[in-house]
Parts: C-alpha cells; sequence; structure tokens
C-alpha cells in the first residue's frame, strides 16, 4: 500500500467515533431505573422498548427488543465490557453497592495502565466497566 492510500486509511479511522453501545435488557423500565440510577443520568426513552442514556459523545442503549415488538428479540447480555467513565467513582461505586447489581467487584482496584476502576455485571447479565474520568487511558495523543 503506498503512503499516500495509508494517510487517507488513517485520516479515515481517525474520523469514525463509537456513536452507541446497545446493552441488551429483558425489563426496560428496570433497566431505566438502574442505569438512571447507577450513572446519575435519566436519558430518554426513544420507543417503548428503547431507552437512550447520553454519555458524552456515545449512547448507552438499553433495548428491550419484546418491548419494542420483536416477538423473536430475546435479551441475551452482551460477552464483553462497555467501558463509560465517571466524575466520581466512589460516588458511582456506593450507588451500584444499592443498585441491583448481579456481581460487583469487592472494591475499586488501580489497574495496571493507570486507571482506577470497578466491573459490575447488571441485573440483565450485561457486563460494565466504570473507570474514574480523571484516570481514564485515552490513547496517550491517538485520539482526536
Amino acid at each position: 500500500m503506498c503512503v499516500a492510500t495509508l494517510a487517507c486509511v488513517e485520516a479515515e479511522v481517525q474520523n469514525a467515533r463509537l456513536h452507541c453501545a446497545i446493552v441488551p435488557v429483558s425489563d426496560i423500565a428496570w433497566a431505566t431505573a438502574f442505569y438512571g440510577a447507577l450513572l446519575q443520568l435519566p436519558g430518554t426513552p426513544v420507543s417503548a422498548g428503547e431507552h437512550y442514556v447520553g454519555c458524552g459523545s456515545t449512547l448507552l442503549a438499553c433495548d428491550d427488543a419484546r418491548a419494542a415488538g420483536d416477538v423473536g428479540g430475546d435479551a441475551r447480555p452482551n460477552p464483553e465490557f462497555p467501558s463509560c467513565a465517571v466524575d466520581d467513582l466512589d460516588a458511582a461505586f456506593d450507588r451500584a453497592l444499592h443498585a441491583g447489581c448481579r456481581r460487583l467487584d469487592v472494591t475499586i482496584e488501580m489497574r495496571r495502565w493507570g486507571e482506577r476502576s470497578f466491573c459490575i455485571v447488571e441485573p440483565f447479565g450485561n457486563p460494565l466497566y466504570v473507570g474514574d474520568a480523571a484516570t481514564i487511558f485515552t490513547g496517550s495523543g491517538c485520539d482526536n
């Protein structure tokens, strides 16, 4: 690949942004309450089975396929950890303790890459990584 083509591909990648992380749920009302309490963001209902929470430039989309009318839609948990960052990690951890998580790290941890964070499995079986906005790794100049 020539240098000019490589530069063009790199420019396209640099302009890409993650728009939305879909979280499958089986009860949209419970999901709305859970994420509203955990993230302290009320979000917006966009249909009978979808509730979007704005997390910076990315949406966290709670999706209850059955409530949205998809009769074949089963809420199978995501296999990987979406990651979000919060301004007050200690307060978020305290909220997670009372929010009804299936699983929650015992304490906030300092990760080997320098982030303070904790991991949960929320009521619908989806894993979620919650990091301290002041310590999240951003790629050391790799992002725009």
